[in-house]
């Protein structure tokens, strides 16, 4: 991913590799100020589109795409839009709206240890 909207985007979700790792993030698709990209874990949405909008801040917008008979499919009812959003707030609304998270807290991280003990 050479563009350089993707690559600042991609660094203040945590890295790609960081998207992977935590939420399965697959198939980025990009344009000059879009990045969409597929991800696993949640039951509400597994696909996220992140625009640049015109006063310089994001639109986020999160669909649920499921499959019927070999074929994808946009479940209506789960696509909500997000506009103006701040790039240190890109997280927080991801986590709020897909129950997923791109960083570990102390907390998350305790209690993820604690499973191993």
């Amino acid at each position: 991913m050479t563009n350089s909207f993707v690559t600042q985007l991609l660094e203040q979700l945590g890295g790609y590799p960081r998207l992977k790792a935590f939420i399965g993030a697959y198939d980025f698709v990009y344009s000059e100020q879009t990045l969409t990209f597929k991800f696993k874990g949640s039951s509400c949405f597994n696909c996220c589109t992140i625009s640049l909008n015109s006063l310089d801040l994001y639109d986020l917008s999160f669909q649920k795409i499921i499959r019927r008979q070999g074929i994808p499919e946009l479940v209506q009812e789960a696509t909500v839009e997000v506009k103006n959003v701040y790039c240190d707030q890109l997280v927080p609304i991801f986590t709020e709206y897909t129950g997923l998270y791109l960083f570990f807290t102390t907390e998350q991280e305790a209690a993820h240890l604690a499973r191993f003990s």
